[in-house]
């Protein structure tokens, strides 16, 4: 069975007091624990640790990068892309901005 490429994405609001990227490193397990499940392999990871989703300042430099490579269905170095795992639609996105412009790129590409 051939697996579908997606991507895994996990952020964080804080990190812990250790700054050691625990929660993004326990997101990432999971969302590789769920895209197996269900017919997919992660072929690249995206991380916005420490990043804030609703602050009028915010910048989610992975996120953005994420939309660039939907909008390409390729990610740089992992290949085709054609999904998104993530633990929550919280932790991929919080406003409906940056909900509109996740699902632009998801389905931008044939």
């Amino acid at each position: 069975m051939d697996r579908i490429p997606v991507a895994s994405y996990a952020r964080t609001s804080r990190d812990t007091p250790h700054r050691d990227a625990r929660g993004v490193g326990h997101q990432h397990r999971i969302n590789e624990r769920t895209a197996h499940e269900h017919g997919c392999v992660v072929v690249a990871t995206y991380t916005d640790n420490a990043r804030n989703a609703t602050k009028d300042d915010r910048e989610r430099p992975a996120f953005d990068h994420l939309l660039a490579d939907l909008h390409r269905g390729h990610a740089f170095a992992g290949g085709p892309l054609r999904g998104v795992v993530a633990v929550a639609d919280d932790r991929l996105h919080r406003m409906p901005e940056d909900f509109i412009r996740f699902m632009a790129a998801l389905t931008s590409a044939p």
